[in-house]
């Protein structure tokens, strides 16, 4: 980009698929971005729309890349970023190397946000240099767009049921009833 970023990093909250990117220059602003994501988060909790929840951040999954280790195998039991979830009790999870597979959430979530930051830039022809500010943009579209809202235990008990069905060779349930619709709360922090 303009501004010198070559990364995006991103955060994908697993329950409401709120998304958090910042453009970065290095990977090792991936400490900085998670920073900012835990101040957003405070500044935020009280703003949020009614009936919308929103908490601390407790849990980050990682696929134990060095932005988020410092360290290739992901052992290492220093790094900032390390660090930082210690000092804010943020326990980590780690996935598997080289399995993007089991970070799907995020990886679709990478995908969508690149995917939309990109037909942006083309619908406008701009130059692709302007990224990492049409990815701010993609963001903060992506989380206004409106989402179904279905509790988790109605989903996983579809989920057992359909697979039940297709075990005994009997057709799939019906579809989940709509409940309702709703958006994640987000906040246009501007372009940088």
């Amino acid at each position: 980009g303009y501004d010198g970023a070559k990364y995006l990093i991103v955060f994908v909250d697993d329950k409401s698929r709120f998304i958090f990117t910042r453009p970065a220059k290095e990977k090792s602003e991936a400490t900085q971005a998670l920073k900012e994501l835990i101040q957003f988060v405070k500044n935020t909790m009280g703003k949020r729309a009614e009936g919308h929840e929103m908490s601390e951040v407790k849990v980050v999954q990682t696929d134990r890349g060095g932005e988020f280790t410092s360290n290739v195998n992901g052992l290492s039991d220093w790094s900032p970023f390390n660090e930082l979830c210690n000092d804010s009790n943020i326990e980590q999870m780690f996935t598997s190397a080289q399995t993007s597979d089991m970070n799907g959430l995020a990886e679709g979530h990478i995908r969508i946000v690149n995917d939309t930051w990109r037909s942006m830039l083309v619908g406008d022809e701009s130059p692709m240099e302007e990224w990492s500010r049409a990815s701010n943009a993609a963001t903060y579209a992506i989380n206004r767009r409106p989402i179904y809202g279905i509790s988790k235990r109605a989903r996983l008990e579809h989920i057992a049921t359909a697979t039940d069905c297709a075990q005994r060779g009997l057709p799939p349930p019906t579809p989940l009833p709509k409940q309702h619709w709703t958006s994640r709360y987000s906040e246009f922090t501007g372009l940088p």
